[in-house]
């Protein structure tokens, strides 16, 4: 016997519950586990190699590698399993740390950083850690540990793990065992911008091989002023929301300018306008395409190479209605120098007010972009129909309704006299 409503209940909560966690399972991650890899650096064959305890070494990097609209042209590599970050024209501020990443993070407030396991290690006596830059299967630097805890300080209770730094900027690291028994500190593993000022934690699996990838693209960060911890922990795509009613999202690229620099000044870059009047063009858009010009805007962009910027314009109910367009054939064109093109993959929603179009970034270098419409037709945009009740009639409707009262009533108190009478 079982009671039916309460194993509805069961149900309907078991529902619940099951929506909640398909719904946690969408979460984005910043740093996303992958199937293992592993590269093996031998000592014997690496650039560089150490075994000490509390110690570092410090290694130039044989190309520029973007970290989060910075160049990073040096690394500080400590055998306490973490590599600092060093900027072109900067120097390293840590020495050998060892702690939890609330004290890096205290001692070392401004440091870029990335942690593969950083902890109190000791590779004096047993183990060493190391660099090697390596050009297949694909250009590389590998930065490699096979150490035990100080705590340990044991052949018996060996880890081996590495960070990877990729050419186009992205970051891997791989877990070949962590068999470790005892540890001085939070073995903390994930990165950390000195700009941000929250770390990003990578929670990786002691008990098996693993490899985790934060798939960064130099187009992510582009400016100081606009990251955070969010933007961080998005990868291969830079959004932002200027003030000129205009969305960019540009995705795909390589960004090769150095955006930020500490103590200077932005350079390159996205940058929007928006115009007053009507850009000056040799061909004015409503003679090239036949479309109203609903309002303009001007986005240029630098130091890219390749990649597609998708334009998103923001537009108000009362330029519609001043444009005298139709807001359902809203679509996006940019001047090329020539003439005026539409964008690629033109998409609007009318209740959100924008409309959104591809473009690559090389064509932005101070482009005029326009939203047009075609004009409504004579008498207006119909929205919706109806018919009119003339006022005579209701009025003549609301008199008659009036009569007929008045007559019921009269016939009621007729009534009523003539059944007294009678009796």
């Amino acid at each position: 016997m079982y009671d039916r409503k309460y194993t509805g209940l069961i149900i309907i909560l078991g529902l619940i519950v099951l929506s909640f966690s398909v719904v946690s399972d969408v979460k984005c991650q910043t740093v996303e586990q992958i199937p293992f890899e592993w590269y093996a650096v031998d000592m014997l064959y690496a650039d560089f190699f150490d075994f000490a305890d509390d110690d570092y070494f410090d290694y130039r990097l044989p190309w520029p590698f973007p970290y989060n609209g910075k160049t990073i042209s040096m690394i500080r590599v400590c055998s306490n399993g973490y590599v600092e970050l060093v900027e072109t024209g900067e120097t390293p501020v840590t020495e050998a740390f060892s702690g939890t990443i609330d004290d890096f993070l205290t001692e070392y407030p401004m440091a870029d950083a990335l942690f593969a396991a950083m902890d109190d290690l000791c590779s004096e006596t047993c183990g060493y850690y190391a660099v090697k830059h390596f050009t297949t299967p694909v250009d590389m630097v590998v930065v490699y540990w096979h150490t035990p805890t100080k705590e340990d300080d044991s052949p018996v209770y060996m880890n081996e793990f590495e960070i990877i730094l990729y050419k186009n900027g992205e970051i891997q690291w791989n877990y070949n065992f962590m068999d470790f028994d005892l540890h001085t500190y939070d073995m903390f593993a994930g990165m950390y911008d000195g700009d941000i000022g929250e770390p990003v934690e990578i929670e990786y699996d002691v008990d098996a091989p693993c490899s985790y990838s934060y798939n960064y693209n130099p187009a992510n960060h582009l400016a100081g002023s606009f990251k955070t911890k969010e933007t961080l922990e998005q990868s291969f795509e830079w959004d932002t929301t200027a003030e000129n009613d205009v969305k960019i999202s540009v995705e795909g690229a390589f960004y090769t300018w150095l955006l930020k620099m500490r103590g200077g000044s932005d350079v390159g870059g996205i940058t929007t306008a928006r115009y007053e009047s009507p850009p000056q063009t040799t061909v004015d858009v409503e003679t090239d395409t036949g479309l109203i010009p609903v309002k303009y805007v001007d986005v240029s962009a630098s130091g890219f190479v390749g990649g597609k910027a998708t334009i998103t314009v923001y537009y108000t109910e009362d330029e519609v209605i001043r444009a005298k367009v139709s807001e359902s054939s809203l679509t996006l064109y940019y001047w090329n120098g020539i003439r005026w093109i539409e964008l690629g993959n033109v998409g609007r929603d009318t209740e959100k007010n924008i409309v959104w179009g591809e473009l690559f970034l090389t064509d932005l270098i101070g482009t005029p972009i326009v939203v047009v419409g075609k004009p409504l037709p004579v008498g207006g945009e119909v929205v919706e129909s109806y018919e009119e009740t003339p006022l005579t009639a209701l009025y003549g409707f609301a008199v008659s309704y009036w009569w007929v009262l008045v007559f019921l009533v009269i016939m009621g108190v007729a009534l009523i006299f003539s059944r007294r009478i009678g009796s």
